[in-house]
């Protein structure tokens, strides 16, 4: 039954990874490229590609407790353009971010089509949101893996590109770290959908020799998923992988249980229905603010740091907006 649920690409390459039978495609130096908005799996694909197939850089596959794959050495991590430049013929697989705080997608690959020789002939993936719910979603796992879990705090979302804005909330703010909660909860509210809209058309960006792979396939069907990014990059599978993909799902759930939390929230409370919740983190705030804005709602949140976790208290901050009234 398990094979009906594959495409007829990945029922053969399934039936001859099981028989033995994958050869090795990949020619002496071609490179491995996975475009990837951070917190979108990057990490985890490069894990799996060098933990259990032939392509060499052999690694032991281990997640940290937040679900991140953060726990060993990439190849090649590009993170700005001139750091593109240093990828050396020896390099096996990069994992280039996007956007970069100095560019877009576009320009990046400009930059590796440039720099890289073996380009034309390497093998190269892009991983995108398929729409706003994936994008939201991954920016809690930004918050969850990076913010939290590789301590960087909340710069990822409030970098010198973002940040330009701010005097909104106070004209003598000169840098994000200077707003209380409630404001920069309200700001990131309002900028995060023009951030995220990049990370969904990024698919139409590329060329038609790219494997294009969204964040919701990779978590919701990751072994046949990472059996595609096998078959794509020509290369075999040397053991099995259904206890990685098992750990691997397991450790992300608590994010999915966050954003099914926030969804929600909204009619509860707009219906005034006994709801609780436990403490949300700010950028889940963020992303409930806005959807509560979509439905046509504001809230009393000046000077308000902590929210209220149910939905009885929740009613008093919100208020419908004039456009709402006067649909």
């Amino acid at each position: 039954m398990e094979e009906l649920c594959l495409s007829a690409v990945q029922q053969t390459l399934t039936r001859q990874i099981r028989q033995g039978h994958v050869e090795h495609r990949q020619p002496p130096g071609k490179m491995i490229h996975i475009f990837f908005v951070p917190g979108m799996f990057g990490s985890m694909i490069e894990m799996a590609v060098r933990a259990f197939t032939d392509l060499g850089g052999k690694i032991e596959p281990r997640f940290k407790e937040d679900g991140s794959a953060h726990t060993f050495s990439k190849q090649h991590h590009p993170l700005v353009l001139r750091e593109i430049k240093l990828t050396d013929s020896d390099i096996k697989i990069t994992t280039p971010i996007y956007p970069f705080e100095e560019s877009g997608l576009e320009q990046i690959i400009k930059e590796y089509e440039t720099s890289v020789p073996t380009w034309e002939k390497d093998d190269k993936i892009l991983i995108y949101a398929p729409d706003t719910r994936w994008a939201e979603i991954n920016l809690l796992f930004q918050y969850h893996k990076i913010s939290r879990g590789n301590g960087q705090g909340l710069k990822i979302f409030g970098g010198n590109v973002n940040s330009k804005d701010i005097v909104n909330w106070n004209k003598n703010y000169v840098d994000w770290r200077q707003m209380r909660i409630w404001e920069y909860r309200e700001w990131f509210s309002l900028f995060y959908p023009q951030w995220i809209e990049e990370w969904i058309i990024s698919k139409n960006q590329v060329s038609k020799d790219f494997l294009t792979v969204s964040n919701q396939q990779i978590l919701e069907s990751t072994k046949e998923t990472l059996l595609e990014v096998v078959h794509f990059c020509g290369l075999t599978l040397t053991r099995p992988i259904d206890d990685f993909v098992r750990q691997y799902q397991d450790l992300q759930k608590y994010v999915l249980h966050e954003y099914d939390t926030i969804t929600a929230i909204p009619s509860m409370v707009i219906d005034q229905k006994s709801f609780s919740w436990s403490k949300l983190s700010i950028v889940a705030e963020g992303i409930l603010q806005n959807h509560f804005r979509d439905l046509g709602y504001e809230w009393r949140c000046d000077g308000l740091d902590i929210l209220p976790t149910n939905s009885i208290e929740f009613a008093d901050i919100i208020y419908q907006s004039k456009e709402n009234l006067h649909a």
